[in-house]
């Protein structure tokens, strides 16, 4: 096995189905932490796999972690002329109240498969599963993502989607840590910005992030608490980030921004990135896979962090214990 050697604290989208001569060029040079791939980069198995091995020879790592949004439900990357359809959250957990171990082994079992397909098309981390509580005033881009609107269900049965993805060799992320499902607006398109206090938070949305702390990933949401931070949503604020992720909720795993292209954030793409960073996110996000935006990206961060590197090899010891 190689020796993991990562540079730069982001995770890169890239254009098409086949990487160009100037993007296997660019991350030879660069040495991305990972890639994350989407619809636009899937068309049949083979495909996939041919992608993925490119990926991995011009990074010179055959460790490099290769994400993916595999939710199942309205959160499906794969195409399903060749993959098949899963249920969502909300299906899965339709009957936890009634018949809780079913709803539990369901979960579990659901993403156990839905790992074992990615990880025979080489795909080793799923950012899934979603821990993000449904409300009435909810908005639609939450919508059957969620578990449920009680945080017990959304704590346990998340529990068995990590599980699954772990049994199957896959390392998950759960998101949008510390909590969007109070939002009212779609954070691709507009700033969500939480009026909660931290009584109710604690009471609510806070709960299955917290109850699952010892995971080893996790994914800011783009929501701005106002009662910790009302200039900065979580991914750039390391008020957010620090004194409730860190310090309340105790997790101490490896923290990536949600994508860095939504409109919820200020400023330009670059300076996204190097504020997600200094707030305290471990890595980047970068999606859309335009390389001239790649290029602007990497100039003025920092190298990967020890930390970082730490969280990160403990990721993979969590993944192979038992």
């Amino acid at each position: 096995m190689k020796e993991i050697n990562m540079e730069i604290p982001i995770i890169f989208g890239i254009q098409g189905t086949k990487l160009s001569k100037e993007e296997a060029d660019f991350f030879r040079n660069t040495k991305p932490f990972g890639f994350i791939l989407f619809t636009r980069n899937l068309e049949n198995p083979d495909q996939v796999r041919k992608l993925i091995k490119d990926l991995k020879d011009c990074a010179d790592l055959e460790e490099i972690p290769i994400l993916i949004d595999e939710e199942g439900g309205s959160v499906q990357r794969l195409p399903q002329t060749f993959w098949k359809k899963r249920p969502s959250a909300k299906e899965l957990g339709l009957n936890f109240q009634e018949e809780p171990k079913k709803a539990m082994n369901l979960t579990r079992n659901n993403y156990y498969e839905i790992g074992l397909t990615l990880k025979d098309l080489g795909i080793s981390v799923n950012a899934a599963p979603v821990f993000d509580i449904q409300y009435q005033s909810t908005h639609e881009v939450i919508g059957d993502r969620s578990f449920g609107s009680d945080p017990y269900t959304l704590s346990v049965l998340g529990r068995a989607a990590a599980e699954g993805l772990k049994n199957a060799g896959v390392t998950p992320i759960i998101k949008h840590i510390p909590g969007h499902g109070r939002t009212t607006v779609d954070s691709h398109f507009n700033p969500p910005v939480i009026d909660a206090s931290l009584k109710e938070l604690r009471k609510s949305d806070f709960i299955p992030f917290q109850e699952n702390s010892d995971l080893p990933f996790a994914m800011t949401g783009h929501v701005q608490l106002n009662v910790v931070d009302p200039n900065h949503p979580t991914t750039l604020s390391s008020r957010v980030i620090e004194g409730i992720i860190r310090d309340e909720m105790q997790f101490q795993g490896l923290l990536i921004s949600d994508c860095l292209f939504m409109d919820a954030l200020p400023k330009t793409v670059p300076e996204r990135v190097r504020a997600s960073l200094k707030a305290g996110c471990d890595l980047a996000l970068h999606c859309h896979g335009n390389i001239d935006e790649m290029k602007k990206s990497i100039v003025n961060i920092p190298p990967i962090s020890s930390k970082t590197k730490e969280r990160w090899d403990s990721t993979l010891e969590w993944l192979n214990s038992k």
